[in-house]
């Protein structure tokens, strides 16, 4: 009786180490917020509270023109978190980007640094 207990269990230890993490199709889990302005890269920097520490909206620079899964790399004013129609502004003496649509609000993006 012993045995197969510790059979089931290794059994049981073994199925649950191997369950995909993603729920299947692959998208779900951790990604990084990207969008592509201008020809650049921007990543997730922070939401509305940290725009305080900026000198300010400067000027309207384009509008999200797509939406992507999370687990795709934007082209060109796409996203992969936010949503067609979103507004994108300059900040003022920065390389940030803050990104605004109904649902989040504004959110900064900063440039992503090639080297």
């Amino acid at each position: 009786m012993r045995k197969i207990f510790l059979i089931l269990l290794a059994a049981f230890v073994l199925a649950a180490c191997n369950r995909s993490t993603t729920g299947g199709n692959g998208d779900e889990g951790s990604y990084a917020i990207l969008a592509k302005v201008n020809g650049e890269s921007y990543i997730y920097e922070g939401d509305e509270g940290a725009i305080k520490d900026t000198d300010g909206i400067d000027q309207q620079i384009g509008t999200i023109q797509r939406k992507l899964k999370p687990s795709k790399t934007p082209n060109e004013l796409e996203s992969n978190y936010f949503p067609a129609g979103s507004k994108i502004y300059s900040v003022k003496g920065t390389e940030l980007i803050i990104i605004e649509d109904e649902e989040s609000g504004k959110q900064i993006l900063m440039k992503i640094l090639k080297q």
